[in-house]
């Protein structure tokens, strides 16, 4: 079993960690090289397990060079949190099977299709 988990920054300059088994591991350095083979922006899915057995998907998601200031920062504590509305956030689009970007806050894009995920439901709640 893929098992991985993945520790963020609380603030800036914190360290972050990525600690898995070794399956999981070379699981996310095939994912990583995978997304290589594409141009920009690209994505790839991995399915894996916290260490309490409950599964998620990880996305390695490769993104055009000097876009990354357009993304949200990864930091959570709330004295560092973005506070930017329009920074990008890689959970707010969903890709469907044939690589278009469902944006469940407005807009569609395109992604090149690595690894086909189905489309979200049309019922599908929106995220807060």
């Amino acid at each position: 079993m893929k098992e991985i988990h993945l520790y963020g920054q609380s603030h800036e300059h914190d360290e972050a960690y990525i600690v898995g088994n070794r399956e999981a591991l070379e699981e996310l350095v095939r994912r990583i090289r995978q997304v290589l083979d594409y141009p920009p922006p690209a994505e790839s899915l991995m399915a894996a397990f916290t260490g309490d057995g409950e599964g998620f998907e990880l996305r390695v998601v490769l993104t055009a060079d000097g876009d990354m200031p357009n993304w949200l920062l990864p930091y959570y504590d709330e004295m560092a949190l973005d506070p930017r509305a329009d920074a990008k956030k890689p959970w707010a689009r969903r890709p469907s099977a044939d690589g278009t970007l469902y944006d469940k806050h407005g807009g569609i894009g395109m992604l090149t299709p690595v690894c086909g995920v189905p489309a979200p439901p049309e019922d599908e709640p929106e995220d807060e």
